[in-house]
């Protein structure tokens, strides 16, 4: 891992490996052997067999491939491919607006899922695709490195950066000036840094269980795990521990382009999926028997570490409607969307009971009522709270302030 830091070919970061594997073995067998009545030839040839056989259950534990199936995502009518500027390719799917809608804007709605990584254009549809009835279009996509999207040659190009890129890149190719965008989780932190750096370009924004908008010195990626069964828990950590897999994730921390060089796409993204689906009934208050769970989920642009800038100065000199949906269960931190109704001027809070981080599932009629008023300009069926403190209810982290 050390030598992948500088040298991303998987010879030379194995060969490095291997050599400090032998040479460690070997000076192990001596220092065991010292002492005893073992002649030299004897120690050469004890030193000379564990080196073999640590050689051979290392090689075994972190080259041998995982073994996780490779489901593709489930098949999408009417999805286009379309080839952005950046080089990322991006699969997206439009519903037309029914003209018999009360909208107050023609805007089009795009849809920002989470993650990063966490593509599920099929399921998000279903509950998506009701927003036309008010009138307007619905795009929904995969963000590059993710669901029936693109792959990239480097890990380390996924950047908050090119999201924002991508995202103004696909407004320009449905025809679209201005949008309103609706982001879940990493799709609201990409929300904003969109707005942040195109605010002529956002006619409306809605937070779903919104991610960070400035840095954090806490991470908060796990903490969904925290709310698993104790047996859960254990056999998510004995896929993430397993060798192999636990070898290609510090890989990746250490450098993203060695990791992919032996670790190939549809490798990771299979684990991914498999851990991802292990950990899902984190993202519920109520978890269901039987979660309806996404496939071809993108590993490396979940893993390679994003810079999150402070957005909250942009944030604040735009002048839109905004609003942040709050659940009750979510896993992140109360101040990611407190962060957010602080810095848009125009921004109120809701806040959703009985729902977990996964809240347009857990309570897709409540969350669509809110949505659905709040895009035709009426007043939420669900009152915003007049301050920002945490309710007593609420089960998450609550977030430095």
């Amino acid at each position: 891992i050390l030598a992948a830091r500088v040298a991303p070919e998987p010879l030379a970061f194995l060969g490095a490996g291997l050599l400090v594997l032998v040479v460690g073995t070997a000076a192990a067998a001596f220092v065991a052997t010292a002492g005893r009545s073992v002649s030299v030839v004897r120690r050469r040839l004890i030193a000379a067999a564990s080196v073999v056989v640590a050689a051979v259950v290392v090689g075994a534990l972190v080259i041998v491939p995982l073994g996780d199936p490779a489901v593709p995502p489930t098949p999408v009518p009417g999805m286009e491919l379309a080839d952005l500027p950046s080089g990322s390719r991006i699969a997206y799917a439009r519903v037309p607006g029914d003209p018999s809608g009360a909208s107050s804007g023609d805007e089009p709605i795009v849809v920002l899922h989470g993650g990063p990584g966490v593509a599920d254009m099929r399921n998000d549809l279903v509950f998506f695709r009701r927003l036309a009835a008010g009138g307007r279009e619905v795009i929904l996509y995969d963000q590059v490195g993710s669901g029936h999207s693109g792959r990239l040659d480097d890990p380390t190009a996924y950047t908050l950066e090119r999201d924002v890129a991508d995202l103004g890149a696909l407004l320009d190719l449905v025809g679209a000036r201005r949008a309103v965008l609706v982001g879940h989780s990493y799709g609201g932190t990409l929300a904003a840094a969109f707005a942040a750096a195109n605010p002529d370009r956002v006619a409306a924004l809605a937070f779903l269980a919104p991610g960070a908008i400035r840095p954090h010195a806490v991470e908060y990626g796990t903490g969904m795990v925290d709310r698993l069964t104790p047996d859960r828990r254990r056999t998510l950590y004995a896929a993430l521990l397993e060798p192999r897999a636990l070898f290609g994730w510090l890989l990746t921390q250490a450098n993203p382009r060695a990791a992919r060089a032996l670790f190939p796409d549809h490798e990771m993204d299979a684990r991914y999926d498999r851990t991802y689906a292990l950990s899902a009934p984190g993202l519920y208050c109520d978890p269901p028997p039987d979660p309806a769970l996404p496939h071809g989920l993108g590993f490396y642009t979940n893993a390679v570490r994003r810079t999150i800038p402070d957005l909250r100065p942009a944030l604040a000199g735009i002048h839109v409607p905004a609003i942040v949906l709050k659940p009750q269960c979510d896993y992140l931190p109360w101040t990611f969307g407190t962060d957010l109704v602080a810095a848009l001027p125009d921004a109120s809070l809701v806040y959703v009971e009985g729902a977990g981080h996964s809240l347009y599932a857990e309570k897709p009629d409540g969350v669509f009522g809110v949505l659905q008023a709040f895009l035709a300009g009426e007043a939420s069926p669900i009152a915003p709270r007049t301050d920002l403190e945490p309710p007593a209810n609420f089960t998450g982290p609550l977030g430095a302030g």
